[in-house]
């Protein structure tokens, strides 16, 4: 659990964006999330106290290092390229989207090109088609109205 809340805490931190937020709820909502990922964590490592199923000190390096290792990869493979695209790092990153195997599977990067992954784009689309299809079937959207 370490690993997983620091590399999505470091990412929450430093790079995604909430759309339609102002800047006191962008970091509300940021906070929010931040705390409840180390809240989250927290539990798990109770738990696994609790349950015995590790000691003290396992969970507490195991943490420590979930920690360390999560905030370094993302540093590593996802700040460093966006920040330097023409790194090795960012080289090897563009070289593996552009290949013909990842265009096969439809693998993306949303971060590099959207500030909150692409989801706020991806959501007026589906809304727009949602809508269009409950007209074309006769039933109207609740807020139209």
């Amino acid at each position: 659990m370490g690993y997983f809340s620091a590399f999505l805490v470091v990412h929450f931190t430093t790079r995604h964006r909430f759309p339609n937020h102002s800047p006191l709820e962008q970091i509300l909502h940021r906070a929010i999330i931040c705390s409840g990922l180390t809240l989250w964590a927290g539990t798990v490592c109770y738990s696994r106290y609790h349950l015995t199923y590790h000691t003290s000190s396992q969970i507490i390096w195991g943490a420590i290092i979930g920690v360390c290792v999560g905030a370094t990869h993302y540093l590593l493979t996802e700040l460093w390229p966006a920040r330097s695209p023409n790194s090795p790092i960012g080289r090897l990153r563009s070289a593996i989207l552009d290949s013909p195997v990842a265009q096969w599977a439809r693998v993306r990067d949303g971060w590099v090109v959207w500030g909150d992954g692409g989801k706020e784009d991806e959501y007026a689309q589906w809304r727009a088609t949602w809508k269009a299809r409950s007209r074309v079937s006769g039933k109207e959207d609740v807020k139209s109205k």
